[in-house]
């Protein structure tokens, strides 16, 4: 995860990275260590998510941890409803958390609290992803399940591909990419 040179940071880029046993930060520019936060000790199959000045990061049967960005300082945890292959998404003040199991976990990305939890048959490999005022999760069987960007869980749409998905979704262009197992899908206006 590239976190863009902000003022917390005298304006250089910086790169997140979570791996067994630490999530650490680095700057872009000369490799130089900024911080290290260790006893994040498992099968790491997740990227940290940025937002507002915080690093969310963590997996399934470790923890997750909300930092700040600048100096690695803990501001809340949990070990509640991870997320074990997605990664997380910071969008507008909130945390989305897709499980393999189907859990769906939405927190206050400023003090963990949940904000609402969603179960579904299938699960989730592929990351969440937004767009406006809408979040968008591809599940295991290809169906991209639309929500609202909200405090409250708002379903908008479900959408089949009818096979199954493990990639997560892509915005470009006006369009929103998705790979299913044999095909490439590009839904928006025509070029």
């Amino acid at each position: 995860m590239v976190l863009a040179g902000g003022r917390e940071h005298g304006g250089a880029l910086r790169l997140a990275i979570l791996a067994n046993p630490m999530l650490a930060v680095y700057e872009l520019a000369n490799g130089r260590e900024v911080w290290t936060m260790g006893g994040i000790e498992a099968e790491i199959g997740t990227s940290p998510a940025w937002g507002e000045g915080r690093l969310f990061a963590g997996n399934e049967y470790t923890r997750l941890v909300a930092v700040d960005a600048a100096d690695g300082r803990l501001l809340w945890e949990t070990d509640e409803d991870l997320p074990d292959v997605a990664s997380p998404l910071a969008y507008r003040g909130r945390l989305h958390l897709a499980a393999s199991s189907g859990i769906v976990t939405c927190r206050d990305a400023a003090t963990g609290r949940t904000l609402w939890t969603q179960e579904w048959d299938e699960g989730f490999y592929s990351s969440p992803v937004a767009a406006g005022d809408h979040v968008y999760l591809a599940d295991r069987k290809g169906r991209t399940r639309v929500i609202r960007a909200s405090t409250t869980f708002e379903p908008v749409a479900e959408n089949p591909t009818g096979e199954d998905c493990g990639a997560t979704p892509a915005f470009a262009g006006g369009r929103l990419y998705l790979r299913g197992l044999r095909r490439l899908y590009a839904i928006g206006p025509s070029p």
